[in-house]
């Protein structure tokens, strides 16, 4: 659905690699909202004309029949003849019906090739004036979909580097203009380490472009009007731009560049619920919105981690008091560890989690993330702080790497943690597709799987069901002695979740499925819904 989706974006989207083609996007002014609700429109529309059409010719099959047999039984042919004379003519009607319908077909899809379609960025505005002008600017943005080619991107790099090792501005230039959104990046952080001016146009250019997303071998671009972009083009203006400034007028700079970027970006919905009009979409059954890492590529997060960077350089107390009043969550966890790193480790453990229970917001989210900067002598802190609620604290595990004692400790919180964020936060698709993480495949992790199927919390117990069904068709042998649970299950007291048990039993080749098996579990009632 995913890839027949992008390819019909695909057709409709110009290529965006080339300047002149981010020029023309970026000039384009589209409001999401309005064109969800157009494409919602045109899809009910569509949709009823089709039901309409069917109903009408069903109908009219039934009349031609009943007529047909009414006037050869009022004509005195008997009832024998009646029947006989039913049963010719339906068969007649709905060839007829069928020929009728497949002929409309026919012109439908005559009609659509010949259609004239209109790229996403000449699509006029709409909707009444004045409307959302609070915040036009962020719901304002074109899409652009590239496929990725994944060898190009690491030539790309190579390139870059070796450009970068000799010194070549001409050749970081022409990456930073045609190479693909990996290669500009790179490009524009070494040409901000070079300061050369030459760069200073293109890289304002590209300060409005917000890239993006990946999904297989596609990849999606915003661009958005607020100049809220990847941050290693801001930064490299801002190098260039300051290098031959005094240290305190530089600090003004960076925060300058950092208080511009807020950390509010265009809303999930707006992004995702483009109702089949681009690749960001709601599947059947799927809610993708939940399934996105969406923090990691806000472009706000990303300025203020790359601007933090930059001023941790700096020697001065007040720039760790300023850095640690921001809303950035990009920049709250280097602004943390700017205050703590030079304590000891217990102590400066101790002061993140005083700052966790006392702060909120970004500096809270900030400081939980910076214990990862402790290794493992923090899992004790974040074990601790996950008991008490913070569901960010189980995501922060995922940056300690592969450890064992991490995975008994997200088990545990799995099934015995009081709070239900925290416990959906263990089951999270950001937090499983880690490539340090035991995933659903782990055999020690279906045990607890199958608890958590009876979790009072809905989310928790359908992600868990999901799971299951999927480990079933990836890892037989290690849900197999399972079987008999999985058989209660059966029985679940939530109907979503019985077929898919059901399928991950058929997947496992069970014969048993039909056979009595005690009552499953009820809901549990001793943990937060």
């Amino acid at each position: 659905m995913w890839d027949r989706k992008i390819e019909r974006l695909l057709k409709r989207t110009p290529d965006i690699a080339a300047p002149d083609g981010l020029l023309e996007e970026l000039e384009a002014e589209i409001e999401l909202p309005e064109i969800r609700r157009q494409e919602a429109t045109k899809s009910h529309l569509r949709g009823a004309a089709g039901r309409s059409r069917a109903t009408k010719l069903a109908a009219a099959a039934v009349i031609v029949a009943g007529v047909v047999g009414g006037m050869v039984y009022l004509l005195g042919r008997g009832a024998g003849a009646a029947r006989q004379s039913e049963e010719s003519m339906a068969p007649e009607a709905v060839r007829g019906s069928a020929s009728h319908a497949a002929v409309r077909k026919d012109e439908q899809a005559v009609a659509k090739e010949n259609a004239v379609i209109v790229p996403e960025r000449t699509v006029a505005k709409g909707g009444p004036a004045g409307k959302g002008e609070s915040d036009r600017s962020r719901t304002r943005a074109t899409m652009g979909v590239v496929r990725v080619d994944t060898e190009r991107i690491e030539a790309e790099r190579i390139a870059v580097r070796e450009m970068a090792a000799l010194g070549d501005i001409d050749g970081l230039m022409e990456m930073l203009s045609g190479g693909m959104f990996a290669g500009k990046v790179a490009a524009a952080e070494h040409l901000g380490e070079i300061g050369d001016e030459r760069a200073l146009p293109l890289l304002k250019r590209l300060n409005k472009m917000h890239g993006g997303w990946l999904f297989g071998t596609m990849c999606v671009y915003c661009y958005y009007e607020d100049s809220r972009t990847s941050g290693a083009f801001a930064v490299a203006i801002c190098k260039i731009m300051t290098r031959d400034l005094p240290a305190d007028e530089q600090v003004e700079a960076w925060f300058d560049v950092l208080e511009g970027r807020g950390p509010v970006m265009p809303t999930v919905d707006q992004l995702f619920g483009l109702n089949g009009a681009g690749p960001l979409v709601r599947a059947k059954g799927r809610d993708l919105s939940k399934e996105l890492p969406m923090q990691e590529f806000t472009s706000g997060s990303d300025v203020g981690r790359r601007v933090a960077a930059e001023l941790s350089l700096f020697d001065d107390p007040s720039v760790v008091a300023r850095l640690r009043q921001t809303e950035n969550k990009g920049a709250a966890p280097t602004a943390v560890w700017m205050e703590v790193r030079d304590m000891e480790i217990e102590e400066g453990i101790e002061r993140c989690k005083e700052i966790a229970r006392n702060e909120a917001g970004a500096q809270q989210y900030g400081v939980i993330r910076c214990l990862a900067k402790f290794g493992e002598q923090a899992i004790y802190a974040l074990d601790e702080l996950a008991g008490e609620g913070y569901p960010e604290a189980i995501s922060t595990f995922d940056l300690l790497g592969n450890n064992m004692e991490v995975f008994d400790i997200l088990c545990r919180h799995l099934t015995n943690n009081k709070h239900s964020q925290v416990r959906l936060k263990v089951i999270s698709p950001a937090l499983l597709k880690s490539v340090h993480f035991f995933r659903y495949r782990h055999p020690l992790f279906m045990q607890p799987l199958i608890t958590a199927l009876y979790d009072p919390n809905e989310d928790v117990r359908r992600r868990a069901a999901v799971l299951l069904r999927n480990a079933a068709y990836q890892e037989k042998s290690r849900l197999i002695e399972h079987e008999e649970e999985l058989l209660m299950a059966l029985k679940h007291p939530d109907e979503w979740i019985r077929p898919y048990i059901a399928q991950a039993l058929g997947q496992l080749g069970s014969t048993r499925m039909d056979e009595k098996v005690a009552d499953p579990p009820q809901i549990r009632t001793d943990l937060e819904e």
